[in-house]
């Protein structure tokens, strides 16, 4: 079995790892023409709506390191000031994540990945032996799927289905379902617009409006954001009614958040990291792409490496990581394993890599 752990670093090439969050985010904040101007000039309102939002958001945090030691600030607080701060936190992080994602490509080697280990027949079959680990927010993973897929079957409930995506709104599946097959687990949810309430829930999610136009990718300085009218529309309307739930406090609201934090009390948190552990117990092989271990998240990485009680071979793929923070990464996970693993590190980003 080969768990890929997922970082920041894996969707790279979209959305910005924790270093540039805050600049790309003032960067939304500061461009003069945040969109197309002749495909977009009906939309002028709905624009400078959106700009307000990423300025007045901005402001607040730039104060903190991070946006997760600032979420986990607002979390152990809990009073019910910041507990409407921590929903205004998340639902300024899915607008900001649809932003992103629907303004420029999607990482490729998502997409080179799927390619490479899907069967070589006329059906899209994921192998058995692979399952991934990601505490990413974004939907790279399932904007990369539909591209193997006829239109019909893209969107978003067949898509989880296919990846076998926990947790998700949509399905409830048996974890023996999940322990046979390829699976996804997020262990701090997605950052999907959604709207509705218990079971009928709809998911904004087309493909076919991500501005796939290639001069766009530079994440520090973008100047050019083009999007799609009907995702300036999308965007502005989920920013608007999401803002006045939150400041009614609204128990029952109309946009649902699947975004939740790993380290948040709750049954859903709880029953995600079980999973997690169970999934990963036979793990040989372990890639891990992008992701520093960040002291905030240590017990639960702790949790999952300790479960992998066949861990023979670790590969770090990051090409930025110098010797020294290699080093603190392996005696890391030396800890958190008794097996000490052999541990290698793999500089080459360009597509994911495949033991």
């Amino acid at each position: 079995m080969t768990t890929y752990l997922l970082g920041a670093g894996a969707s790279a090439e979209c959305v910005p790892v924790v270093e540039y969050f805050r600049s790309t985010f003032r960067n939304i904040v500061n461009i003069g023409a945040l969109v197309n101007g002749v495909k977009n000039a009906g939309f002028i309102d709905e624009i400078e709506n959106l700009k307000l939002s990423f300025a007045t958001y901005y402001s607040i945090i730039r104060q903190h390191p991070t946006i997760d030691i600032f979420a986990k600030k607002l979390y152990v607080k809990n009073n019910k000031t910041t507990r409407r701060e921590l929903r205004l936190l998340k639902q300024k992080l899915v607008l900001y994540f649809n932003f992103l994602q629907y303004s420029r490509p999607i990482d490729d080697r998502y997409t080179k990945f799927f390619a490479s280990i899907i069967a070589p027949k006329q059906k899209f079959i994921l192998p058995k032996d692979i399952n991934i680990i990601t505490w990413n927010y974004d939907f790279q993973l399932e904007l990369a799927v539909s591209d193997f897929l006829i239109p019909k079957d893209k969107n978003i409930n067949n898509i989880q289905r296919l990846l076998k995506i926990y947790p998700c709104p949509y399905h409830q599946v048996e974890f023996d379902d999940y322990n046979k097959d390829f699976t996804v687990t997020k262990l701090n949810g997605s950052a999907f617009i959604t709207e509705g309430k218990e079971s009928k829930l709809t998911t904004y999610f087309n493909p076919t409006k991500i501005n796939y136009i290639q001069d766009v990718k530079d994440l520090k300085n973008q100047k050019d954001w083009l999007l799609d009218n009907e995702v300036i529309e999308i965007l502005n309307e989920y920013e608007n009614k999401a803002n006045e739930e939150i400041m009614e406090d609204s128990l029952i609201p109309v946009y649902y958040n699947d975004l939740t934090f790993a380290w948040e009390a709750g049954d859903r948190q709880s029953i995600t990291i079980e999973r997690a552990k169970k999934v990963v117990a036979e793990t040989e092989e372990l890639v891990i792409i992008g992701y520093s271990f960040p002291y905030v998240n240590r017990v639960i990485d702790k949790d999952l490496i300790g479960s992998m009680l066949s861990l023979k071979n670790v590969f770090i793929q990051d090409p930025y990581i110098n010797e020294k923070r290699f080093n603190l990464i392996k005696r890391r996970i030396h800890e958190f394993n008794n097996n000490e693993p052999d541990v290698e590190h793999i500089d080459d980003a360009q597509e994911f890599y495949i033991p």
